[in-house]
């Protein structure tokens, strides 16, 4: 994965960027995307939390955890400057940030709580399309990680979480189970798909990453379907807040929740802000 972490004489964490990566790098950016800042900061609290359980003679939260977690992105992380990771222990939270030329780009709390082992029903997903590349920003369709939209009895938009096919990177971390980084990912592309299909957001919006907030599972069988539901949007159109609940596809039961954040803006309006026009 493009995810590694070094150490420094002086215990400071460097994030090592692989450009070639095809999940971060579905396609060509001019800056870190938000999920490979999400995807190391994670990486960095997990192993604070596995080294602290360790010395306390404790087991850390299995694979039936949660990861409650606040994630605020605050300024664009560049491709061409180093990026230094840090997390520090508050109480049960684990606190992290991504700092680039003197500047905060990302923060992060992290806590990961023990629960008791979730039993799933069987199931299977059949016949979903998944969704249009252009509709959740993918260029690459092996990334697509959510089934086209639609709405459920209670007309609230929904779709079903796919799971990444064989040889895809994200299934180098945990070939059986899904990790927080594919759930917030297909979320991710989810609410872009909702932007475009039901608020009239042109295609070819730049939609920048704010914030996401998340109660969800540490992990879930890849052999599970799960359904997303689409609870509420807040906001204008060029800032909106939304919720999205995790359901079990087969009995309906609550598995989580995430609430997305996000800025829409023109591509002329971009282009601006990074100053290329």
């Amino acid at each position: 994965m493009t995810a590694l972490l070094s150490e420094t004489a002086r215990r400071r964490t460097e994030l090592v960027v692989d450009s070639s990566d095809t999940f971060f790098f579905d396609h060509t950016l001019d800056h870190i995307p938000g999920m490979l800042l999400f995807s190391a900061l994670l990486d960095a609290a997990w192993q604070s939390e596995h080294d602290s359980a360790e010395a306390a003679g404790v087991s850390p939260p299995g694979l039936s955890g949660r990861l409650r977690a606040d994630v605020r992105f605050t300024k664009l992380c560049e491709l061409n400057q180093p990026t230094a990771l840090t997390v520090s222990s508050e109480g049960d939270v684990w606190q992290a940030s991504a700092v680039q030329s003197e500047h905060t780009v990302c923060t992060a709390d992290f806590g990961f709580v023990h629960a008791n082992p979730q039993v799933y029903p069987l199931g299977q997903v059949v016949g979903t399309e998944p969704a249009v590349a252009d509709l959740v920003h993918r260029h690459r369709d092996a990334n697509i990680l959510v089934g086209r939209t639609y709405r459920g009895a209670d007309g609230l938009c929904q779709a079903l979480l796919l799971a990444a096919p064989p040889g895809h990177p994200l299934r180098s971390i945990d070939p059986d189970y899904r990790t927080p980084v594919e759930i917030v990912e297909a979320v991710r592309q989810f609410v872009i798909a909702i932007e475009h299909t039901e608020y009239g957001i042109a295609i070819d919006t730049q939609m920048l990453w704010l914030s996401v907030d998340m109660d969800i599972p540490l992990r879930i069988p890849r052999s599970i379907p799960v359904t997303l539901r689409y609870t509420h949007r807040d906001g204008e159109r060029r800032r909106a807040t939304s919720g999205i609940t995790l359901i079990e596809a087969v009995t309906g039961a609550e598995l989580g929740t995430l609430t997305f954040s996000w800025c829409n803006l023109s591509p002329s309006h971009y282009a601006r802000m990074r100053g290329k026009s």
